[in-house]
């Protein structure tokens, strides 16, 4: 199946609403106030792969998550094109709760999916990185 869009990762509280289409990869919806809405994939989840005693180590967490994102890829590439399709060919942004700055956490799954996305379908997925500019709503100190 052809990728027809562009991502990138970041983190929930990093997101502004100019980076892109906002995708939710948690199992849980985050517990404090958003200034925008998520569009769910359930399927890029890690379901299955934390607090799972068959993976009681960071390598054997990535074998596991990727298993799932090859066993859902057809699902996982079809959706995705479906979503930037319908909000206009904006770049998809997969968020999750960590910070994944320097010092890198391996533990991540955004970084594994990205990986995933790459290794597999050679799409880069980069890491947003530059805070968010100021919405209209934050104002300014200057």
């Amino acid at each position: 199946m052809q990728i027809e869009f562009t991502a990138a990762t970041s983190r929930y509280q990093r997101f502004s609403a100019a980076d892109g289409v906002p995708i939710r990869t948690t199992m849980g919806h985050p517990r404090f106030k958003l200034g925008y809405d998520l569009v769910n994939i359930p399927e890029l989840a890690p379901a299955g792969v934390f607090r799972n005693p068959a993976f009681s180590t960071v390598p054997q967490m990535i074998v596991g998550y990727t298993e799932r994102l090859d066993r859902l890829q057809a699902d996982i590439i079809s959706t995705c094109n479906r979503i930037a399709q319908a909000n206009g060919g904006q770049r998809l942004v997969f968020l999750c709760f960590d910070d994944v700055q320097p010092p890198v956490r391996d533990y991540c799954h955004r970084t594994w999916l990205s990986a995933w996305f790459r290794e597999r379908h050679g799409l880069i997925v980069p890491e947003l990185t530059q805070p968010p500019a100021p919405s209209p709503e934050q104002g300014s100190f200057f």
